[in-house]
């Protein structure tokens, strides 16, 4: 939206984070259901008392968990030797309340009003005169908006700096860790890059989106955003285009580039992350986790087309 001149591209910051919060309360709460499933359910850890254990024969998720409490006995030390630097509860506690304060002032104008005493006639100086008249939620949404960004350029480097962190090696050490990564999941991206174009050359998209149109026509789901709702569980790349086109087709102020920008915001390519990440670590019973994000990826574009039509206006 930014890089197509869009009056507000920020706007779109509180919605996504709304459409997010149902798509992931929905998949809380379908992983809370189907891990008590019989579908689902671990089996029964049986232990054979005959056998005997030898470090050569113990096996991976030992190591693993062996691993995982290294690291954790590892950021408990850091956390000890790293002690705050004084005062930096009420530092952070000021910082807080400002941006507190402001998200309260810039949805409430008519409180903004009495206690910054401004000119009478005037409905606030941080709102047009006719914001008081909307619901106060959608208020919240557009002032989230504005403040989500420097909330979190400006918390996090404070954060570390009161903790004593050192940023900037901190920094350069995650660098360091993310090549190794990439080289370790390299192979699983190819893998799945392969197979989406492959899907999208051979006009399954196009199938899909024919068989799911009574559907959305049924919920009046926009039709121009059935490809991307469809696709972004797959690739983001994709969902990108489709993003571009409809910015390019409908201009960046339009409610169609609006939503598409809340959904592409408030959704995740669940099977991209499950082949890569879950693959890259050799687990292959993912039990209940793709169930869990496609109910997400479900409701979050549905959530965004409710969301965006209150806050920005449409049918």
């Amino acid at each position: 939206l930014v890089l197509y001149h869009g009056k507000n591209p920020t706007a779109i910051i509180g919605t996504s984070l709304a459409a997010t919060a149902i798509a992931h309360a929905a998949a809380i709460g379908t992983c809370k259901l189907l891990e008590r499933s019989p579908w689902f359910r671990l089996p029964p850890v049986t232990v054979n008392p005959n056998a005997v254990s030898t470090p050569t024969t113990a096996p991976a998720t030992t190591a693993a968990a062996d691993e995982g409490r290294k690291i954790e006995e590892t950021a408990a030390q850091s956390d000890e030797t790293l002690p705050w630097v004084p005062g930096s509860r009420w530092i952070l506690a000021a910082v807080g309340g400002i941006f507190i304060g402001l998200w309260i002032g810039m949805s409430f104008p008519e409180f903004a009003r009495g206690l910054a005493h401004v000119v009478p006639g005037h409905a606030s100086p941080i709102q047009p005169p006719d914001e008081p008249h909307r619901f106060f939620a959608l208020r919240m949404i557009d002032a989230l908006s504005l403040l989500a960004v420097p909330w979190l350029i400006m918390f996090f480097p404070l954060y570390a700096a009161l903790r004593r962190i050192p940023v900037y090696e901190e920094f350069v050490e995650g660098a360091k860790e993310g090549f190794y990564i990439i080289l370790r999941i390299l192979p699983y991206i190819v893998g799945m890059l392969v197979a989406v174009g492959m899907f999208l050359a051979s006009g399954g998209m196009d199938i899909v989106t024919s068989v799911l149109k009574p559907l959305t026509d049924l919920i009046h789901f926009p039709a121009e955003l059935v490809p991307m709702a469809l696709i972004r569980p797959f690739t983001s790349g994709a969902a990108l285009g489709l993003l571009t086109d409809l910015v390019k087709n409908h201009g960046p102020d339009s409610l169609l580039a609006l939503t598409g920008a809340t959904l592409y915001g408030c959704s995740e390519t669940t099977f991209y992350v499950i082949a890569v990440y879950f693959g890259s670590v050799n687990i292959r019973r993912t039990r209940h986790a793709i169930p869990a994000g496609l109910v997400a990826d479900a409701l979050g574009p549905i959530a965004s087309v409710l969301i965006c039509r209150a806050v920005f206006g449409g049918g």
